[in-house]
């Protein structure tokens, strides 16, 4: 059963997030929930959904890819207190909760960053991208005497102080769970390279030890081809940018490596040093930065132009 919202172990189905504050633990249901319907007799062992990356890789990378999840996560696991059953953790890295690293907010005012624990006045929720949006710290939130507070840079009015919603800096917000079909354990989502495009009620999701375990009793064969969604890195197309950094990378990498041969007596073949390493420019598009209304007001006469064109490019 697959949990696409904060669900944890030990509760099924899916536990959505709140609209404000820190996604939390949903108690556990009096009635289990109804497993999805199998669709035929076929057993899920031996079908390959989509819903893994690891459907693509061999009985060897997926031990390789368990392994080096677990060894990264030993400091976080060590200074986590012990599930009280193991089932609560995951079977991948073994750790509880994993956190994503809080986002960094600042004051539209005074432009301070507002630091973790302090309260602070934000605009709500809204699913209008035009909608604006921004966030106050409570000095600048008290020190605007009028029922308005303004934004910088906006002719508008500003925005009523008695919209905004008084909130503390504290939110976590947890790694989403994944359930597998087959030994019913769970994983984090990004532990068993989860393909979240693919949840839905009879797409069924399998383990990495169930994925194991199935090509070694012959049950099972991995995605010989990828599709279009699981494509590797080195089937992006290069252009000239990413050719000539990839370029770049593995000559200062041959460098280093012919550097510590030397020092350590060895042949540059019998030192180890990173492979199969892959540069893509994955998006390159033009954008502009608009000038801000009263800057440009006072120093459009002077040549100032109202906005600057710029080339972003997102390379991976």
């Amino acid at each position: 059963m697959l949990g696409s919202g904060y669900g944890s172990p030990g509760m099924t189905g899916m536990v959505p997030s709140p609209t404000l504050g820190p996604p939390g633990f949903a108690a556990q249901p009096s009635e289990p929930q109804p497993k999805r319907p199998r669709t035929d007799n076929e057993p899920i062992i031996t079908k390959n959904t989509g819903t893994s990356l690891l459907e693509t890789f061999t009985a060897e990378e997926i031990r390789a890819h368990g392994q080096a999840i677990h060894a990264a996560q030993g400091e976080h696991r060590s200074k986590q207190a012990p599930p009280l059953n193991a089932s609560d953790a995951c079977k991948v890295c073994e750790c509880t909760r994993l956190l994503y690293e809080p986002p960094v907010l600042y004051c539209t005012s005074c432009a301070q960053k507002i630091k973790r624990g302090q309260t602070f006045y934000a605009t709500p929720a809204s699913t209008d991208k035009n909608d604006v949006r921004g966030c106050w710290c409570h000095p600048c939130f008290s020190e605007a005497k009028s029922e308005r507070i303004a934004i910088p840079g906006l002719d508008s009015p500003g925005i009523r102080k008695v919209d905004l919603v008084k909130r503390k800096n504290d939110e976590e917000i947890e790694e989403p769970w994944v359930q597998c079909d087959e030994c019913e354990g769970w994983v984090h989502q990004i532990c068993g390279l989860f393909n979240k495009g693919r949840n839905n009620n009879e797409t069924h999701y399998l383990c990495p030890d169930c994925l194991i375990q199935g090509m070694q009793r012959g049950q099972r064969q991995r995605i010989e081809i990828r599709p279009q969604s699981m494509l590797e890195g080195s089937d992006l197309p290069h252009n000239k940018l990413s050719q000539y950094l990839e370029h770049r990378l593995y000559y200062h990498l041959d460098k280093e490596r012919k550097a510590r041969a030397m020092k350590e007596g060895k042949l540059p073949c019998e030192v180890a040093t990173a492979e199969n390493l892959t540069i893509r420019v994955v998006n390159s598009v033009m954008k502009k930065c608009e000038v801000k209304p009263k800057f440009h007001e006072a120093f459009g006469p002077e040549g100032y132009p109202s906005e600057f064109p710029y080339r972003q490019r997102v390379v991976v």
